[in-house]
């Protein structure tokens, strides 16, 4: 861990007070070491160290930088005299594609970037986490790709949970069980002892919500507010059985998490 907190030291100096931190906690299964944004840029930080031997691999970064819109940097670490520092000067960043120097402050700009799907569904598992850390539930997984499944493990007392999260953006109808969330339950049977789905919608936060035009929306751009529509957590399995059915309209079930 020596160098990833030294790391993560070096990119706090750097940007200060203007990163806004996604990753940096080593929560497995992970991609990058560290993401943050910056203005309207989203960065993905890979570390090359030893102490990641059993890590991400290059090609999996590079994918899911890709898959966010992110741009994808390598940091060089070292281990000197005072212990691990960047082997490069700045921000000690090069681009993952190009082998380029990257400032990200550099890269900041006025545009009006859309976020990404990433981005949207690793907001949603962090609401999701920090509501259920308030009322006791440890974690101790989180994976922030949509495609994999679950996307956060945790402890309730003496149950092991998992957790699906679907991130819908409005006008979209709020995220519900339908038969894929279903099927992707049924193969995460043997997984623990507890199932759990949440669905979020987020809205532009000075979206009008005119009733006129019900299928218009403002776009989420990075770096404004967003409003968010959080539906309550549903039991999928409870004991190896599913719980729930797959539903056609709203999300269905009166068994609370």
């Amino acid at each position: 861990m020596a160098a990833w907190s030294a790391a993560g030291r070096h990119l706090q100096s750097s940007g200060s007070e203007g990163i806004r931190w996604i990753r940096r906690a080593l929560y497995r299964p992970f991609a990058e070491h560290f993401s943050f944004s910056l203005g309207n840029q989203l960065f993905f930080i890979y570390v090359p160290a030893a102490e990641y031997a059993h890590g991400p691999t290059l090609d999996v970064f590079k994918s899911l930088a890709q898959l966010a819109n992110a741009i994808p940097c390598i940091m060089p670490i070292k281990n000197g005299v005072r212990g691990f520092e960047t082997a490069l000067a700045g921000w000690g960043l090069i681009h993952a594609l190009t082998g380029m120097p990257v400032n990200p402050a550099e890269l900041v700009s006025d545009e009006l970037v859309v976020m990404s799907d990433w981005e949207l569904h690793d907001r949603a598992i962090q609401i999701t986490m920090n509501q259920l850390e308030k009322q006791g539930y440890k974690f101790y997984g989180r994976q922030s790709d949509p495609r994999v499944q679950p996307h956060l493990w945790c402890r309730d007392g003496d149950d092991d949970v998992w957790i699906l999260v679907r991130a819908a953006r409005h006008p979209e109808k709020p995220p519900q069980i339908n038969h894929e969330v279903i099927d992707q339950a049924r193969g995460l049977l043997a997984c623990g002892d507890r199932g759990v789905f949440r669905g979020i919608t987020f809205a532009n936060y000075n979206e009008a919500f005119d009733p006129e035009h019900p299928l218009s929306a403002m776009p989420l751009f990075r770096g404004q507010g967003v409003l968010t529509s959080i539906g309550d957590p549903v039991i999928l399995m409870e004991a190896g059985e599913l719980v729930a059915e797959p539903s056609s309209a709203d999300i269905v079930g009166d068994r609370r998490a």
